[in-house]
């Protein structure tokens, strides 16, 4: 959508400025002044240069994750498409070569090859070294190298076949159990393990990156068939295609599948389009991340424009004198302002192909510390920088920086030729009182419109009151006074933005960060206006500051007889600072709610219990530990759902509703309702969450699902087998819901009377939660039963689930706000930039007051002084909005959970202060030496 905008503007504004460089006068204007100084220009290029990097490195970013997802496929699954499940083991050899010759009269077949395959979990040890959770692939090696239509993708092309006792390692699962080719490998998938040498270690790559461990077939005779309930038979597929463009051809692929597995009119099998769904994830993460970084940069380039605005803003007065002589002599505004245009053009075609190299710069940054925030995949973020995306990041930055160029340029050419060669200030605007308050009733009557019909979107709520209240205050000013009316409604406009997620929090309910952006961004202008209007009134008492010191007064005098520039500049502060701000609040909110987090994700529970369901651990030996005073053992399966009010034995057609499949976790009859996790929201039976967790136990026809499920507690769904959504459906209803299943995969808590016909499952328990008994920490226990290996036990507290998740969102936060520290440097660029403009305007002031006799010194402190002013006003505006809607938006609003404890960082929030002052310190620096070399004889004879 940004690139439409970005070519249509770039449509309608490059035209007139190649037409404009075949004409000799407004090219000379244009083209001088861009070039006669450059130190100036350097200055202004660097300002919009960042927005542009930054716009181009959100691009990169989001298509660095998307495409080093891709790059998985071929780590993951090499050759593989779709993995097929027959519901007979037995048949699965037959289906493999079924399915290797369903197209072979085809003129366009979508199979190029399948392999039958057998695969489970299991535990493998290598001296002191025990590694749980390994996946062991049992295939037809010499089948393998040849599946598919590149043997390299396989993983096993150089790879000679390993005798019976062989084993063949992936590179990574090798280095962990630190072996290598001729040593031995205990394999725990039973009561006693088997002992194999290792053959080859390969590439993590195509089938070495499905399985960890691959075997010839009857390697391990009787392992995997002593556990035939919990190993799976399949076979996997590879379409026509490499290893990326093979899952063009699932659709197809799919329905020779289904042709072959159709028996009686019912597909005997689970299919699984495993590429396909990596690769649909890669373009949803390429987008997420796209969006997020756009949004955040938003701040950043918002800042940007505000500093383009200033610029020309100061352009236009310094240049008055001569903007009067060219109006004199004849020339129109229609010349002057394609002058302007073309001089903002030169700086924009520097600053996007500058920008647009930077991005690349700052992309890299972000990928480089981006995989320790990766979800715990070991996924490497790798730079992919794809030229396209560099000339829609230049197109767009360039763009926005000529079309704010353009529209400030209409604006500034209006001169007043008297005025402008006197060298007076501007004689005041008349303005059109009907047309005013014309367009102030039509904008009051849209926007009452706009929130009586779409009340319910985010950007209209947030947008729509300040523009209401500056509607008003056009419509009633005159007759009250112009300055205080304005003030009263950008305060008002303020207040009702800053309480928006309470006052529409339906609307407002589940914001994302762009969200975040409008609110900011609209407070921020709305308080600038206000300081902006009142300036007449804050003068006075500010000047008194001065008293006795020209420095002081002179350097407080120019900002605040300049309201709406130093305005800009104040605002390119405070939406930077606002954002920043608000981030570091709700990182601290999140980390103080680590025990919160425990007790929704495990209740009363201590430590959860994974282990390798070849070989589980059961709960009589976790009960007999002296460090564990309860266990409850939950087992695990999958089951498909679908929305809607059934009958027991109901055959519905599931296509007329929503269906979806989950993890299931079988609750026990004798499971401690008291002990449950805490639910977020309960169907109105039950007073409490004892008693609903009582009620799912009891086989009493309910379930508590997962938030992410989207069910509401009291609603009836049915149950069905997960490979088969046209069986018996089992009516339940919601009990309640919890919110915190995404770090556990816990899915539908269920009883065991409601899926006990679904799958053969249930007798193989594979995970507990643990109760720690007296004086024994969770973390204590949590690696005292990891230890367990030969289990394939993976244990860990609940606290420590929860300190993981917030680190992670910390982690990411912390990303976000280096980003995000770039708009601070352009708020200190553009405060540079300004204040060596400002010198240059006030050359003649400043020469004068060194012929008088002000030293050196003196005037280079107007200048720092000018930009502490400033800075210490941005800075203050953006610490005290972002901490006012951090407190609204965390305690008077659905946006987050209820029960979040609002927290301010004073000590990070303090350093951010002295950074930002430190900065405004160091940006006034360059134009106050500038101001301190002035020689007045010069000054005054050029001004």
């Amino acid at each position: 959508m940004l690139t439409i905008v970005a070519l249509v503007v770039l449509a309608l504004v490059v035209p007139p400025l190649l037409i404009d460089l075949f004409r000799p006068t407004v090219r000379r204007l244009g083209l001088r002044n861009a070039v006669r100084r450059p130190g100036e220009a350097a200055l202004v290029v660097a300002g919009s240069m960042l927005a542009t990097a930054l716009i181009t490195a959100s691009l990169l970013i989001g298509d660095s994750f998307g495409a080093s997802v891709r790059n998985q496929v071929g780590v993951a699954l090499g050759p593989i498409d779709e993995i097929v499940v027959p519901d007979d083991p037995a048949t699965t050899n037959a289906l493999a070569s079924d399915l290797t010759n369903a197209g072979a009269g085809d003129d366009d077949p979508a199979i190029d090859g399948a392999l039958p395959v057998r695969y489970g979990t299991v535990s493998a040890g290598a001296g002191a070294t025990v590694l749980g959770r390994l996946t062991l692939l049992e295939a037809d090696l010499d089948a393998a190298r040849a599946f598919g239509d590149d043997p390299a993708a396989t993983g096993l092309e150089s790879l000679a076949t390993p005798a019976p006792s062989g084993l063949v390692v992936a590179e990574p699962t090798a280095a962990t159990l630190g072996v290598t080719t001729g040593d031995t490998v205990e394999i725990f998938a039973g009561a006693d393990p088997v002992t194999l040498t290792v053959a080859a270690v390969v590439p993590r790559q195509g089938l070495a990156g499905f399985g960890d461990l691959l075997v010839v077939p009857d390697t391990v005779t009787g392992l995997l068939d002593d556990a035939d309930d919990v190993t799976v038979a399949a076979v996997l597929v590879s379409n026509v295609g490499d290893v990326t463009d093979g899952a063009d051809m699932t659709d197809d692929a799919v329905a020779e599948i289904e042709t072959a597995t159709t028996v009686d009119g019912t597909v005997a099998a689970t299919i699984d389009t495993a590429k396909q769904d990596l690769l649909d994830e890669a373009d949803a993460d390429a987008d997420d991340m796209t969006e997020l970084f756009g949004t955040i940069g938003g701040f950043s380039v918002a800042a940007g424009i505000l500093l383009l605005v200033n610029l020309f803003v100061m352009l236009a007065q310094e240049r008055r004198r001569e903007l009067g002589t060219l109006s004199a002599i004849g020339l129109d505004r229609a010349h002057l302002r394609r002058a302007f245009a073309l001089e903002g053009a030169v700086y924009g075609v520097v600053a996007a192909i500058a920008g647009a190299v930077l991005g690349v710069v700052v992309a890299s940054a972000v990928t480089r510390f981006a995989p320790s925030i990766s979800s715990g995949d070991d996924v490497a973020i790798t730079l992919d920088v794809q030229p396209m995306r560099l000339l829609t990041g230049a197109a767009v930055g360039f763009a926005i920086s000529q079309l704010t160029v353009t529209i400030t340029a209409a604006r500034l050419t209006r001169v007043d030729i008297v005025s402008a060669l006197k060298d007076l200030a501007p004689p005041p605007v008349a303005r059109g009182g009907r047309t005013r308050r014309l367009v102030a009733i039509a904008a009051i009557v849209v926007g009452v419109e706009l929130l009586v019909t779409l009340g319910d979107q985010p950007y209209v709520v947030l947008l729509t009151p300040a523009v209401l209240a500056l509607a008003v205050a056009a419509l009633v000013a005159p007759p009250l006074p112009p300055r205080p009316t304005l003030a009263v409604a950008a305060a008002a406009g303020a207040v009702t933005t800053a309480l928006a997620f309470s006052l529409w929090d339906d609307a407002l309910a589940d914001p994302g960060f762009d969200v975040f952006l409008v609110q900011g961004v609209v407070l921020v202008g709305l308080a600038v206006t206000v300081l902006a209007a009142m300036a007449p009134v804050l003068a006075a008492p500010v000047r008194r500051l001065g008293r006795g010191s020209t420095a002081m007064r002179v350097g407080l005098a120019h900002p605040l007889d300049r309201p709406a520039r130093s305005g800009l500049l104040i605002a390119m502060y405070a939406l930077v600072i606002f954002t920043v701000t608000f981030m570091a609040i709700l990182n601290t909110v999140f980390q103080q709610q680590v025990p919160d987090l425990a007790r929704r994700a495990g209740g009363e529970f201590d430590v959860l219990v994974d282990t390798n369901p070849t070989n589980p651990l059961t709960a009589a030996e976790l009960v007999a530990r002296p460090d564990v005073a309860a266990v409850v053992a939950v087992a695990q399966g999958e089951v498909a759902y679908r929305i809607g009010v059934g009958e027991a034995g109901s055959t519905d057609n599931p296509d007329e509703s929503d269906t979806d499949w989950w993890w299931t976790s079988v609750v026990p009859a004798d499971f401690p309702a008291e002990r449950g996790p805490e639910t977020a929201a309960r169907a109105d039976e039950f007073a409490d969450d004892a008693a609903a967790w009582t009620a799912v136990a009891a086989d009493d026809g309910w379930v508590i699902a997962p938030t992410d499920a989207g069910l509401v507690p009291g609603e009836t769904i049915e149950l069905l087998p997960p490979d088969d959504d046209t069986g018996v459906a089992v009516p339940v209803r919601v009990a309640a819901t919890v919110e915190y299943d995404f770090a556990l995969e816990s899915g539908l808590w269920v009883g065991p009377g409601a899926v006990a016909s679904f799958y053969e499952r249930n007798d193989v328990v594979t995970r507990h939660y643990l109760v720690v008994a007296d004086g024994v920490s969770p973390r204590e226990l949590a690696a005292a039963v990891g230890e367990e290996r030969t289990h394939g036990a993976v244990a860990t507290s609940f606290l420590a689930v929860a300190q993981a998740d917030v680190d992670e969102q910390q982690a990411f936060i912390r990303l976000l706000q280096g980003y995000l520290g770039l708009g601070l440097v352009i708020g200190i660029t553009g405060l540079a930039v300004v204040l060596v403009r400002a010198v240059r305007e006030r050359r003649s002031q400043l020469a004068t007051l060194a012929a008088i006799g002000s030293p050196p010194s003196e005037l280079r402190s107007m200048i720092v002084i000018e930009a502490l002013f400033v800075g210490v006003q941005g800075v203050v505006l953006g610490l005290g909005l972002g901490t006012v809607s951090a407190w609204l938006v965390i305690t008077k609003s659905t946006a987050f959970a209820a029960d979040l404890r609002f927290a301010v960082p004073w000590v990070g929030l303090a350093g951010l202060l002295v950074l930002a002052l430190v900065a405004s310190f160091v940006a006034g620096l360059v134009p106050a030496r500038r101001a301190g070399r002035i020689h007045p004889a010069a000054a005054l004879r050029a001004g």
